[in-house]
């Protein structure tokens, strides 16, 4: 019974979901703060990581992501203020995007807290598909596009214990490469973070 209702979940989940949309990182314990700004507040003294990705190697065209985070604490009101850069390629597509974001803090009990963060930026796309085949009309164009982008996160934690997070850092402001008849789709994302010290 117990078997049947959690496949019945998992076909619920999976039929409203979707793909894989950017180049994405899976180490997401070395830089919680592209996900979520607000995960700067557990490093209130400032912090500074750099994390890649390259795949199949000496391909034209190979998968590369490359993302950077830095920001600075203000301890003395419980507050950080950084950067956030990403790009990745794959093939012709190169996708650049920076941020910067303040995170406040709220103490909520004598050991936990609530942190909210604030980001905004800009968005680069640039798609040169008329190199992929200059004959077929659907890769005449290219694409070449930037769009401001805005986003937020909220964070409960405890310092060196656990934390818990839900954000949207980027909430496309513009329409980054879509169009009536195109055949791409920013769509906004949601992240539930969390991770626990035992």
């Amino acid at each position: 019974m117990k078997r049947n209702l959690l496949m019945a979940a998992v076909l619920c989940i999976s039929a409203a979901t979707y793909a894989q949309q950017p180049l994405t990182h899976t180490q997401h314990g070395q830089l919680r703060t592209v996900i979520n700004p607000a995960a700067s507040l557990m490093s209130r003294k400032g912090e500074v990581s750099v994390i890649g990705r390259r795949q199949w190697v000496g391909m034209d065209g190979a998968p590369t992501v490359f993302w950077g985070s830095g920001h600075v604490g203000f301890e003395s009101f419980g507050a950080t203020a950084g950067l956030n850069i990403r790009h990745e390629s794959l093939a012709v597509e190169k996708l650049t995007e920076a941020s910067a974001f303040f995170a406040k803090s709220v103490r909520i009990s004598e050991t936990e807290y609530v942190g909210l963060s604030l980001n905004a930026g800009v968005s680069y796309l640039d798609g040169r598909f008329s190199q992929l085949d200059p004959m077929d009309p659907a890769f005449r164009e290219d694409v070449k596009e930037t769009d401001a982008l805005v986003g937020f996160g909220v964070l409960l934690y405890r310092p060196e214990r656990y934390y818990v997070g839900l954000s949207l850092p980027r909430l496309m402001l513009g329409s980054l490469g879509v169009a009536s008849d195109s055949r791409y789709n920013f769509r906004n994302l949601y992240h539930l973070t969390a991770g626990a010290l035992f």
